[in-house]
C-alpha cells in the first residue's frame, strides 16, 4: 500500500507518493561514503534500492505494517566493496583444479598434486596455482630451495601434463610431459610476446613466460558449463561475498566467463554486479582465439543486463614486476635491456581508435614506468571521457613522477593492487632487477591522490596472494604487512583510512561506470551493503585486516551471513 502525503503551499496543492519500504535498517553505525552525509542513523530500502537515508525519525516515515525492521545492534554498516580487477575464471578454476598458496611448503604442494592426481584419474591436465615467484636459469622458486625447473614437477608427477602459475600469473612452470603435450622443444619459436626460458646449455627449464601460457590454457580440458558455473564460479562468488565484495570488474573476459554469468543469472544466482573487460584479440597468439574474442566484442550487447556490463576491453601491455618482463624507461640493473612489449604500441592504438568509437572503455595492464608512459601517450590521442565512464591503467607499479599529473588531466583511473605491494618475497626480486633508486616510484598512491586522480582497488586475485580486501585497506594506510611489520613499502605514499574506504567502494563503482548506482549508501542507489563486526574507525589501524563481514546484502537481499 502507498501512503499519500498532501501539502499546501499558498493556493497550490502538490501530491507526492512516499514509498513504503520493504525494510528499514536502524541502530547501527552507518558509514555512507557520501561526503554530504558521512554517517546516518538508519536507511530504508524498496525493490532493491535505497529510498531514504538519515535520522531514524525520517526513515521510519517509510514504514508500514509489512516493512521489516532490522536492528543492526550497533554494528558498522558500509557500502559493498568493489573489486576493480579480478579474474573470476581463475578463481573458479581453483575450486575445480589445483589450489595452492605461494606460502605453502613444497611438501604441502607435493601432497596436493599427488592427491589431486589420485582423486581425478580421468583428468588429462593437472593445472592451477599459485606457486611463489619463478626464477630463470634454474634458480630457486622464491622463498624455497626448490629449483624453478621442470625436474621439480617431474619428481612428483611425470605421466600427466602439469602446469602451475606463479603468483604473478605472467609465468608458469611446466613438467616435461606438459612440454611434450604442447610439442614445445628447445627449437620451438615462442609466440609474439612470449618467452621459453632456457638454461646456459640452451635446454628448456620448464618455465614459460607471458603469451606462451595461452598455449597451455587453449589445451586444457575444460569442464561442461553447468559444472564450471555451479562448482567453480558460484562458490567463487560466495567466497567474495564473505569478504563483502558486491561488484567487480572481470579483468580478462572470455566467452566461458560470459556463459557462466548468463547461466547463473537464469538460475537466479548471479548476485554480483560484473563489469567485464573483454580480452583484446591482440593479447593472444592463436588465430582461432583471436576470432572468438572479436566475435565476443562484436556481440557484447547480447550479454548485457543489470548484473552484467560488457563494456570494457583489456590489454596486457607488458609483463610483471619480477622477472624483467616489465617495460621500463631505463634498463634493468647490469643490462641494456628495458623489457619488451607484449603487443606493439601502434597495434593497440589502432584498435583503441576503432573500439572507442563503439563505446568501449579500456583497462590496460602496465607494470613498468615505460609501459605506463606509453599507455598515457595512447590515451591522450582519444577524447577525454566526461560521461561517468573511465579508461584505466591497471597496477602502474612503476610510475614516473613526470606522469603523475597526466592521469587526472586525461581522466584516467589509476587502479592500485595493494595485495601486490605490501612487503613480500617479490620485493627482493624487484630490488635486484631495478635497483634501490627506482623503488621510490612504486605505487605512488598519495602523490596521485594529491593530483586529483581517481584511484580504484583491484585484488588481481588469483594472481595476487588473496582476494580479501581488508588486508589491502589496512596496507594502503600503513604500507606494511597486515598486522604491522618492521619494514614498510614506501610509507611516504600512505593515505588515511577514510580515503582507503572510498577507494574500495565509491571509487571502484565509478571506475566500472556505476558511480551513480552504487558505491555509497545514498537514495536512489542499489542496496548493496555490508555489516561488519566492528567500527574500524575506532580500532587500531593494524587490526583492520582482521575485520569480519557478518552480512552481505545485494539488491537488498541477504546473500551472505557469517552465522
Amino acid at each position: 500500500m502507498k501512503r499519500l502525503v498532501i501539502s499546501s503551499v499558498i493556493s497550490c496543492v502538490s501530491f507526492s507518493v512516499l514509498a513504503d519500504a520493504d525494510a528499514v535498517f536502524y541502530n547501527g553505525k552507518i558509514y555512507t561514503v557520501n561526503k554530504a552525509q558521512p554517517w546516518a542513523e538508519a536507511f530504508a530500502i524498496k525493490d532493491g534500492k535505497i529510498i531514504e537515508v538519515g535520522e531514524l525519525s525520517l526513515v521510519k516515515k517509510h514504514q508500514d505494517s509489512e516493512t521489516k525492521l532490522i536492528d543492526l545492534q550497533g554494528k558498522m554498516v558500509m557500502p559493498g566493496i568493489v573489486d576493480d580487477h579480478i579474474h573470476p575464471d581463475m578463481g573458479a578454476d581453483n575450486y575445480l583444479n589445483i589450489f595452492i598458496s605461494p606460502t605453502d611448503s613444497w611438501e604441502q604442494i607435493s601432497k596436493v598434486l599427488r592427491d589431486y592426481r589420485a582423486n581425478n584419474p580421468d583428468k588429462r591436465w593437472i593445472y592451477g596455482g599459485n606457486l611463489n615467484w619463478l626464477a630463470d636459469n634454474g634458480e630457486f622458486i622464491s622463498g624455497t630451495e626448490i629449483p624453478s625447473h621442470k625436474s621439480a614437477l617431474d619428481a612428483i608427477i611425470n605421466d600427466r601434463p602439469v602446469a602451475l602459475w606463479d603468483q604473478g600469473a605472467h609465468a608458469m612452470l611446466l613438467n616435461s610431459m606438459a612440454l611434450k603435450e604442447l610439442n614445445i622443444t628447445k627449437d620451438t619459436q615462442p609466440p609474439a610476446g612470449g618467452i621459453l626460458v632456457k638454461d646456459a646449455q640452451g635446454e628448456l627449464t620448464g618455465v614459460v613466460r607471458e603469451t606462451v601460457s595461452e598455449w597451455v590454457t587453449a589445451a586444457l580440458d575444460n569442464p561442461p558449463l553447468e559444472e564450471w558455473a555451479e562448482k567453480g564460479m558460484k562458490p567463487f562468488f560466495q567466497e567474495m561475498h564473505s569478504y563483502g565484495v558486491t561488484a567487480m570488474n572481470d579483468a580478462y573476459g572470455v566467452k566461458r566467463n560470459f556463459d557462466a554469468y548468463q547461466y547463473l543469472e537464469k538460475q537466479g544466482d548471479m548476485n554480483m554486479r560484473m563489469h567485464v573487460s573483454i580480452s583484446s584479440p591482440l593479447n593472444v597468439p592463436e588465430q582461432a582465439t583471436k576470432d572468438a574474442l572479436q566475435q565476443l566484442i562484436d556481440n557484447n550487447q547480447s550479454y548485457a543486463s543489470d548484473r552484467i556490463y560488457p563494456y570494457g576491453i583489456k590489454y596486457i601491455l607488458d609483463g610483471s614486476a619480477a622477472g624483467q618482463t616489465a617495460v621500463m624507461l631505463e634498463p634493468f640493473v647490469g643490462t641494456k635491456y628495458k623489457g619488451s612489449l607484449r603487443i606493439p604500441q601502434q597495434d593497440v592504438m589502432e584498435e583503441m581508435h576503432r573500439l572507442e568509437k563503439q563505446g568501449f572503455v579500456f583497462k590496460v595492464h602496465a607494470i613498468g614506468d615505460g609501459a605506463v608512459s606509453m599507455m598515457l601517450d595512447n590515451l591522450s590521442q582519444l577524447p577525454v571521457r566526461d560521461d561517468g565512464r573511465y579508461h584505466s591503467i591497471a597496477h602502474g607499479t612503476f610510475t614516473n613522477p613526470k606522469d603523475y599529473a597526466r592521469f587526472h588531466k586525461l581522466n584516467v583511473v589509476y587502479e592500485a593492487s595493494p595485495a601486490l605491494w605490501f612487503p613480500s618475497d617479490g620485493m627482493d626480486v624487484i630490488r635486484k632487477d631495478i635497483g634501490e633508486k627506482r623503488l621510490k616510484y612504486m605505487w605512488p598512491i598519495r602523490q596521485l591522490l594529491n593530483k586529483g586522480t581517481l584511484i580504484s582497488y583491484g585484488s588481481d586475485w588469483t594472481v595476487a596472494f588473496s582476494p580479501n580486501p581488508w588486508l589491502g585497506i589496512e596496507a594502503m594506510v600503513t604500507r606494511e604487512k597486515p598486522g604491522g611489520s618492521k619494514t614498510s613499502a614506501f610509507d611516504f605514499s600512505a593515505i588515511k583510512l577514510d580515503e582507503a574506504i572510498e577507494i574500495f567502494t565509491l571509487n571502484g563503482a565509478k571506475a566500472i561506470g556505476l558511480g551513480d548506482q552504487l558505491g555509497s549508501i545514498e537514495t536512489g542507489k542499489f542496496a548493496d551493503f555490508i555489516v561488519i563486526d566492528k567500527n574500524i574507525f575506532d580500532e587500531k589501524i593494524r587490526s583492520v585486516h582482521q575485520t569480519k563481514v557478518l552480512q552481505t546484502y545485494f539488491n537488498g537481499e541477504l546473500v551472505y551471513s557469517a552465522e
